[in-house]
């Protein structure tokens, strides 16, 4: 009967060891999974920073351009014409700079 509870022990040990090694094969699982979904979530940062920074001095550029090179003669309808051309050009530009800059916020309230 001593032997019998030692083979029960030896067997209780082992399916205990058994039980160990399928939990850390699983938090390896898991832990692989989320330095996965980590690297895609800072890929889509990155890149959509990269993206807002590149559309916002996109149209910041525009906007100068609009602004300061196509002015226009200054009489009569060709000023008015500027005019509504500079203001049309920075509330487009403004706007579509708030837009892209906004996921940007949201991926980094989401991160943190």
């Amino acid at each position: 009967s001593i032997d019998r509870s030692g083979g029960g022990d030896g067997d209780e040990e082992e399916g205990q060891e058994r039980a160990r090694g399928a939990r850390a094969r699983a938090g390896d699982r898991s832990n692989h999974l989320s330095s996965v979904f980590t690297l895609a979530r800072a890929f889509s940062l990155s890149l959509s920073l990269s993206l807002s920074l590149f559309l916002s001095c996109g149209f910041l550029a525009a906007f100068i351009f609009f602004f300061f090179f196509l002015d226009g003669e200054r009489t009569g309808h060709a000023h008015e014409a500027a005019s509504e051309t500079k203001t049309l050009t920075l509330s487009l530009s403004l706007s579509l700079m708030l837009l892209f800059r906004f996921p940007v916020f949201v991926f980094l309230q989401e991160i943190v």
